[in-house]
């Protein structure tokens, strides 16, 4: 399994072929690379942004978000704390907190220059996102937009007298005019916990241990099958055998003059 310090990687110097990659287009290059075999999560610092989408395109990549009260250092940390089989996780990060911890739990590490590296040679190129996956201009929910304006230190009356914040609310609903409005108490969803990511961390790697088990059960099955063939015994191909066929008729001529012996 890998875990991806997201903005780690994507803030290094990207070669041509991955230039313009984000976090959406990080898990689809992923799926159609050599890393395609194994199941990763992507790890990102606070919110997901407006214009990229907020959840995976591919099944086999997880794509996670901090929030605004962690770091994408502290989940991936908790992820590692939390992890019941370590050893078997790859932690792709330049950050020296998280492969501390990483060595201290005895995980693999691998730099962010050498997986962008290995992505570039064996993808060629940023594959399109699918149709699935378009930014979602749905207004930002409400809780979203109180904890940026925490981030920032100001009020929702600071917003509301914004003249640039107007001209954006119309620009939106001109873009996306059919946005339904954001729900409210209890139909809006809550955000996953540090709690639900580790338990669906554990819930993958359970899945990937029975998968292990069981290709290694079916090569032991079918090895004792090979093993298990009984050979004919060597009396059944014998006694097929035409004695009068084995010998020449100048053989048996020869033969008959001293067998049977006299007095038998």
């Amino acid at each position: 399994m890998l875990i991806i310090d997201a903005y780690n990687v994507l803030h290094l110097p990207m070669p041509q072929s991955l230039a313009g990659l984000d976090e959406a287009r990080l898990c689809l290059a992923m799926s159609r690379s050599a890393y395609r075999e194994r199941s990763a999560t992507v790890v990102c610092d606070g919110r997901p942004k407006p214009h990229i989408p907020s959840t995976s395109p591919v099944p086999s990549v997880q794509l996670l978000y901090s929030g605004l009260s962690n770091s994408a250092d502290d989940l991936i940390i908790s992820l590692l704390d939390a992890s019941t089989s370590p050893r078997k996780i790859t932690v792709v990060t330049n950050d020296r907190a998280i492969k501390r911890a990483a060595k201290r739990r005895k995980a693999q590490l691998l730099s962010s220059e050498s997986f962008i590296t290995r992505l570039a040679s064996t993808l060629g190129s940023i594959p399109p996102l699918p149709k699935s996956a378009k930014p979602d201009l749905s207004p930002v929910p409400e809780d979203q937009v109180r904890g940026w304006l925490e981030e920032f230190g100001l009020t929702v009356e600071d917003l509301q007298n914004d003249p640039l914040y107007a001209e954006l609310q119309s620009l939106s609903h001109a873009i996306n005019p059919e946005a339904r409005p954001e729900p409210t108490g209890s139909q809006q969803a809550s955000p996953a916990s540090n709690e639900d990511i580790i338990q669906k961390l554990r819930a993958t790697e359970k899945a990937e241990t029975k998968a292990k088990r069981r290709q290694k059960k079916n090569k032991t099955n079918t090895k004792n099958h090979k093993n298990n063939r009984i050979t004919p015994p060597l009396s059944k191909h014998v006694n097929r055998l035409d004695p009068d066929k084995l010998l020449s008729s100048d053989l048996r001529e020869e033969l008959s003059k001293y067998w049977p012996p006299p007095g038998l």
